[in-house]
């Protein structure tokens, strides 16, 4: 749905991603905690218990750089009150936590200037949506772990909101690089893209 948009970005920084862009250190990133496994098998999209649905698009990658728009739909009965960035778990194929640090911002993967607005506060009544842009770098450099890739996803769409388990998700093929840069939340326009 947001494919052009997500293509738009990635054309944007190529450049950057040809391997131009200074070297970032995972110490700038939040690190994720420990969580409880996801379900046994990728999620369809349904409505969770708290009113919302979580769908990922398809992954768009140029030049290792890897985006993907996750969406967030209210299809509860009330009104959804997002200010922020969605917290993120990875897990591997066989359901094992990956450790990754996750970024508060795409900036520290690359400079996307659309992406690096400030949260602000999204109010999503029933039938709304928002989306969260998640870039990574598929890079493989030396070191004693191999590359991880994550096949599940879990988000929490808000500080106090449980993980819920995001639907139609791609290979998240970090490399090496053990991070993840999340945009905050921003709403969907209907029609757009």
């Amino acid at each position: 749905m947001h494919r052009r948009l997500l293509l738009t970005a990635l054309a944007l920084v190529a450049g950057a991603a040809s391997g131009c862009a200074p070297p970032v250190g995972l110490a700038t990133g939040r690190p994720t905690w420990p969580v409880s496994s996801p379900s046994s098998s990728p999620p369809a999209p349904t409505c969770s218990a708290a009113g919302t649905q979580l769908s990922a698009d398809e992954v768009d990658g140029a030049s290792g750089l890897r985006a993907m728009g996750v969406h967030l739909l209210n299809c509860g009965a009330g009104t959804i009150v997002l200010d922020g960035y969605p917290a993120a778990h990875l897990f591997d194929k066989g359901h094992d936590p990956i450790v990754v640090t996750v970024n508060d911002g795409v900036g520290v993967v690359t400079p996307l200037p659309s992406w690096e607005q400030p949260p602000a506060k999204v109010t999503l009544r029933p039938g709304d949506s928002a989306i969260s842009l998640l870039v990574w770098r598929n890079l493989t450099e030396g070191g004693p772990d191999g590359p991880v890739t994550a096949v599940f996803l879990d988000l929490a769409a808000a500080s106090g909101r449980a993980f819920e388990p995001v639907a139609n998700v791609q290979a998240i093929d970090l490399g090496t690089t053990a991070l993840l840069g999340v945009s905050p939340w921003v709403a969907a326009r209907p029609g757009a893209l």
